[in-house]
């Protein structure tokens, strides 16, 4: 049993590899200015999926009144992301929370392969409820990820905060990297869970003229909600688990891509 098993893991090997040399991965939309504009990128698949199983972790109540049963904690690293924020040991979620968010990691890691890695800051505390700086983040099924900058650095992971805000009078900075920042939320809003990505209403915009006109998008930037507070990082939220009955789901955002004027005024409230 153990040289087939060995075997298997060889053949997946391979033909992973052989994915990459054949331009085989499945390919979401980027932006790449100095490739002259929409590029393709690889989305890999993630390479072995576990055994089916049941979810321990229960997220109770809503997101801004809420609580958290056997917590899964995030890794403080892993591949293609880094918990950062650490001290403040708000590294809890529901299993599914922890699970999508390492595999977003993984996504960026084979998409972006020499970049700095994913920094993902606050989720909950280990039982949930009430904490600083957040309405939400009560039930396990909320998280930050700090936005990519061009020359994107790692930063301290006892460090408070993120390190760099991009908007600044309702204009989106020049060291703010769509291609890598896009890749972010598309990888996110593969997941059918990801019920709203919080961002700042200048970066929607930017997205919106960037990567609307394409239709194979309009799905992404539906769930990409404009909110105060939020141009130095996106805000994750999870839909409950299916099993997980005393949890109170959002209202889902209304229909279309958001991308008109008007809709980029109306600011929700995280």
């Amino acid at each position: 049993m153990p040289s087939k098993i060995f075997f298997g893991l060889l053949v997946c090997l391979f033909c992973r590899a052989q994915a990459r040399a054949d331009g085989g991965w499945p390919v979401f939309g980027s932006f790449d200015p100095a490739a002259g504009g929409n590029t393709a990128v690889p989305v890999p698949v993630w390479p072995i999926e576990p055994e089916p199983r049941s979810s321990l972790s229960q997220a109770v109540g809503s997101y801004s009144s809420g609580s958290l049963l056997n917590a899964a904690a995030l890794p403080p690293e892993g591949t293609g992301f880094v918990k950062i924020e650490r001290a403040r040991n708000r590294r809890y979620g529901t299993e599914e929370t922890v699970r999508a968010l390492e595999l977003i990691g993984f996504k960026y890691s084979v998409a972006f392969p020499d970049a700095a890695r994913l920094q993902i800051g606050d989720l909950s505390v280990e039982g949930g409820g009430k904490i600083s700086l957040h309405a939400s983040h009560q039930n396990g099924l909320d998280a930050d990820a700090a936005m990519i900058a061009r020359d994107e650095q790692e930063q301290d992971p006892l460090r408070e905060g993120f390190d760099e805000n991009f908007v600044a009078d309702g204009a989106v900075s020049a060291s703010f990297d769509p291609g890598r920042n896009w890749s972010i939320v598309a990888a996110a809003a593969e997941n059918t869970a990801v019920a709203r990505i919080f961002l700042d209403p200048a970066v929607k915009k930017l997205f919106c003229e960037l990567f609307g006109a394409d239709d194979n998008n309009k799905a992404v930037l539906h769930v990409l909600r404009p909110a105060a507070h939020h141009g130095d990082h996106f805000h994750l939220r999870f839909a409950c688990p299916p099993d997980d009955t005393a949890c109170v789901n959002q209202e889902p955002p209304p229909d279309g891509d958001g991308c008109g004027a008007s809709a980029l005024k109306l600011l929700e409230q995280p």
